[in-house]
């Protein structure tokens, strides 16, 4: 959805270096919830590991879904479609 909301509202010359900051930023994440993941996966069986980060991904949802700057965002039907 990110991905789709910068499509619509980055211009089309900066396309490109949102693109690859956005990779390099998820990229780079993934090794930061592997790691406790796999110290977990030695103590805990494996619902509770996958529990702690589905609670996350929820509790990033309601952060992000309650967050004023999301509310800002215009409608779709408010940004004009590029001509192509």
């Amino acid at each position: 959805m990110v991905f789709l909301i910068g499509l619509l509202l980055i211009p089309h010359e900066a396309l490109g270096r949102f693109s690859s900051a956005s990779r390099v930023l998820t990229w780079g994440i993934d090794p930061i919830g592997a790691t406790p993941s796999g110290v977990l996966a030695l103590f805990l069986p494996t619902g509770a590991v996958l529990a702690v980060p589905s609670s996350g991904v929820v509790i990033s949802a309601c952060w992000i879904a309650s967050s004023a700057a999301v509310r800002e965002l215009p409608l779709l039907s408010e940004i004009e479609q590029c001509p192509e």
